[in-house]
């Protein structure tokens, strides 16, 4: 694996998860997954920047890059539970008994296409966190995160992606991108 940094092993291990989860679950519940992905990168788009700022308040100082970042994740991690949580009753009845290798398979495509945009939407926001300004006293932190993606040759692939990603967001977003998703 020459040529790989760590950053890229986590991005490796994210996409082989996603694998065994699809294969797991299958077609059906996969495509209600991706589902609540949509809805959950919609929610997180629109409102961290509240989680920010009640964050940053709640800490009396002003708002900033990291505090954005993790409003972003909160909110999209939380969404993406809770939705994924509701639709559980359907995933009950969700095998395709006639071609079940056909359910696994699709699945497992499906799973990699989701933990991709969830990769790629994370690092786009990290790239954003780590590259606008300082992270008070986790500045060490923010120095490896930088120099993991900017030597990750997975990360720099994810962002070939992204454009796609933002495409589907942007009618829900009336007063345009916030500064996490312009590249």
């Amino acid at each position: 694996m020459a040529g790989f940094n760590w950053f890229d092993i986590v991005i490796i291990g994210c996409l082989l998860a996603g694998m065994a989860v699809g294969y797991a679950q299958g077609l059906i519940r996969q495509l209600i997954g991706l589902a609540a992905l949509y809805v959950s990168l919609v929610l997180a788009t629109q409102f961290f920047r509240f989680l920010s700022q009640t964050i940053a308040g709640i800490l009396h100082v002003a708002p900033n890059t990291l505090f954005n970042m993790i409003g972003f994740f909160v909110i999209f991690f939380l969404a993406l539970s809770i939705t994924n949580f509701m639709a559980l009753d359907a995933y009950k009845a969700t095998r395709i008994r006639l071609a079940p290798w056909f359910d696994h398979i699709t699945g497992m495509v499906l799973g990699v296409v989701s933990m991709w945009i969830i990769v790629s939407v994370s690092v786009s926001v990290l790239a954003f966190a780590v590259g606008t300004q300082g992270w008070l006293q986790a500045e060490t932190t923010r120095a490896v995160v930088e120099d993991g993606l900017t030597n990750s040759r997975l990360a720099q692939l994810t962002q070939s992606m992204l454009p796609s990603i933002v495409t589907l967001l942007q009618p829900w977003l009336p007063s345009g991108l916030p500064a996490l998703f312009q590249f």
